[in-house]
């Protein structure tokens, strides 16, 4: 890659949000690790939890987690590279998926207790898999539990398929705030079927660039997890600025967001980056 892309000076939204450095607050990445030694990352503001032995056990093997990081909250020094949404803000990791990509539901819940058990150290929560309905309602529960600490949850709630009666789990929880993402030839047939019921903001598939498993790597990936990983961006740029209380921000949020969300209901096509409300 040969540019700087600042996702701080794309994301398009429905009026004005001033957007911060996020450097009070700590989201918690739920993927497939991380790679830390990425220079766009700063490894002071990287925090491997009191569950894990060592670094080596979060280390990211497929690149998934590392590009919503990079999304998140790169901070690139340089003239080439990427700037995520909250480039300052503290990133918790926990490595939930495999090397394979697939989720494994006793390290998810290890994960859920971990943040409930230090509540006041999270801001919001990010989780970019699927699991199938028996393990969502293993930890349905904490999620319910999480949302009542004032910890703000996003998941990604799939791709394409909103049309269908598909669940995805756990986006489909309402203690969560989930995000899509759908191809431009898809959007008349939403506009008037309208969108299934677990999925609150959707963008245009397209592909974002972001860091990847090596230093000065770089990989496209389109489909709703980065999508997602825009969207916390976005959150926690909208926290940081409305110095809300944790127990009053989830209302706060609903409201706010479908402010910024445009609505897709007379458009031909949609916008790259842009935040769309399904309602």
């Amino acid at each position: 890659m040969n540019t700087l892309i600042d996702y701080r000076d794309l994301i398009k939204v429905s009026g004005v949000l001033s957007l911060t450095d996020c450097s009070n607050l700590n989201v918690a990445l739920l993927d497939t690790g991380i790679f830390f030694d990425h220079p766009d990352f700063n490894s002071d503001k990287i925090i491997i939890p009191k569950i894990y032995n060592s670094k080596s056990e979060i280390i990211d093997n497929i690149g998934h987690g590392t590009h919503m990081a990079g999304l998140l909250c790169a901070d690139c020094k340089g003239k080439t590279g990427v700037i995520g949404l909250a480039p300052k803000a503290t990133l918790t990791i926990f490595k939930v998926v495999d090397d394979n990509g697939v989720s494994n539901i006793t390290k998810i819940q290890t994960a859920l207790d971990y943040i409930l058990a230090h509540n006041s150290d999270f801001d919001l929560v990010n989780m970019s898999f699927d699991i199938i309905y028996d393990e969502f309602m293993r930890i349905s529960d904490s999620i319910d539990k999480i949302k009542e600490s004032g910890i703000i949850m996003l998941a990604s709630a799939g791709d394409d398929d909103f049309l269908t009666d598909k669940m995805n789990f756990p986006a489909y929880s309402r203690s969560i705030f989930s995000v899509g993402a759908i191809k431009n030839q898809f959007l008349q047939l939403y506009q008037k079927n309208g969108f299934f019921q677990n999925v609150d903001f959707f963008y245009s598939n397209t592909k974002l660039t972001s860091t990847f498993l090596s230093p000065k790597l770089y990989t496209d990936m389109e489909n709703c997890s980065p999508f997602t990983a825009l969207s916390s961006g976005l959150v926690l740029n909208i926290i940081q600025n409305s110095k809300k209380q944790k127990n009053e921000r989830f209302e706060f949020l609903q409201n706010y967001l479908h402010q910024l969300a445009y609505s897709f209901q007379e458009l031909t096509s949609l916008d790259t980056n842009t935040l769309y409300k399904t309602n």
